[in-house]
């Protein structure tokens, strides 16, 4: 029973947000990545331009619009570069993402605020070349 209730709700929030996403303007939904997915647990999914649910992915970029869905006892870290916040989202339900925060249902998962997001474009890490050598270094004389 747990299941089919589930899959019954699984499938509203789909409808629903097919009916957001053809009501809304073409051009504010194809807009650019406002953020990134930077952790999480569980299999949460994502609703793709054609109505369809998808799992995310880690890394995977979310324009404003995009909806993710959660069901029990998982939870997505989504850092919002445009908002410079990361939230973690957990719980059963549906978040959107907007252009300054992520937006839920009633009685949707909670959301919380969980530190500043540094922008992926810019480059955090350092790189290196290690080189060997087939014969060993000769003793300088």
């Amino acid at each position: 029973m747990f299941a089919v209730r589930t899959h019954r709700v699984l499938r509203l929030h789909a409808v629903l947000a097919l009916s957001v996403m053809q009501s809304a303007s073409t051009a504010a939904l194809a807009g650019a990545d406002v953020g990134f997915v930077s952790s999480m647990q569980g299999k949460p999914q994502v609703l793709i331009p054609p109505g369809r649910l998808a799992p995310v992915t880690l890394m995977q970029t979310l324009s404003p619009g995009a909806m993710i869905v959660l069901r029990a006892k998982e939870s997505v870290r989504f850092c919002h570069e445009a908002a410079s916040k990361t939230f973690r989202i957990e719980g059963a339900g549906a978040v959107y993402v907007g252009d300054v925060g992520i937006n839920r249902e009633p009685g949707g998962p909670t959301i919380a605020e969980t530190g500043v997001c540094n922008s992926s474009s810019i480059p955090s890490e350092t790189g290196g070349v290690l080189l060997r050598s087939l014969r060993p270094p000769s003793s300088p004389k």
